[in-house]
């Protein structure tokens, strides 16, 4: 047996295709990309990262000590992060284009670079 379409059959499918364009609006506008640093045997790896504004880098402290995320530059990028146990992690939103460098207060040969594009 046929069912006829109602009024209300019309509201819930023109709800429907709203929350359908909602859904792939908000998908579509994205946080931006996460970019993972990992902390093992005295470094950072990758020692090098690529990010646009808007990313996030987050520093995972996969070691069995200490570490220390600390960005010298002066500016938006200026962070000093002690005392990140193993297991944690700390992250850093790129806020603007540039190039800093990441240390480890603890561990001198530690340092990976994080390069920021529009």
């Amino acid at each position: 047996m046929l069912r006829r379409f109602t009024a209300r059959d019309a509201v819930l499918a023109a709800a429907a295709v709203v929350g359908i364009a909602i859904g792939a609006t908000a998908g579509s506008v994205s946080a931006g990309t996460a970019h993972k640093v990992s902390m093992s045997g005295s470094k950072y790896m990758p020692a090098e990262v690529k990010a646009r504004v808007g990313d996030t880098i987050r520093f995972d402290n996969d070691d069995f000590e200490n570490h220390w995320v600390y960005v010298p530059t002066v500016g938006n990028y200026q962070v000093s992060r002690a005392g990140l146990k193993p297991g944690e992690s700390f992250e850093i939103t790129a806020r603007e284009p540039g190039k800093f460098t990441v240390l480890c207060g603890l561990h001198t040969s530690m340092e990976t670079v994080v390069t920021v594009a529009k």
